[in-house]
């Protein structure tokens, strides 16, 4: 009986020891993972604080800048006039009558193309795909 009595005291000793690096290792792990914790609610923290000063900044700036409204009508038809044209004076230049009786449309083009600037939608629809 008594062999029966060292054995299991022996036993219980290696278990012991065992429970003993088990829980320390748990409590390492334990303090290693809040002090990371710690780490980014700190890092959040300073985060945040720099998007507030630059989102100040930026508060201020667009307040300085956004002083004026122009209300005064700027008048642009004029100019695009102009260019139009002076882009189809120019267009006898590179277009010459012999380049412009090589180009052929197809006729189903110019049909849909009618039907089109007429508004005709049902002359659309019977197009051929």
């Amino acid at each position: 009986m008594s062999i029966l009595f060292t054995s299991l005291s022996a036993m219980f000793k290696r278990m012991n020891g065992l429970w003993i690096g088990l829980s320390i290792g748990l409590i390492m792990c334990a303090a290693c993972y809040y002090k990371g914790w710690q780490d980014h609610a700190a890092y959040d923290q300073q985060l945040l604080a720099l998007q507030q000063v630059q989102l100040d900044t930026l508060k201020r700036i667009a307040a300085s800048e956004v002083k004026e409204v122009q209300t005064v009508y700027v008048d642009r038809i004029r100019t695009i006039q102009t260019q139009g044209h002076t882009i189809i004076k120019k267009v006898p230049l590179y277009v010459t009558k012999h380049h412009d009786t090589q180009c052929t449309v197809p006729p189903e083009f110019i049909r849909l193309w009618n039907a089109a600037n007429r508004g005709d939608v049902t002359s659309l629809s019977d197009a051929p795909r």
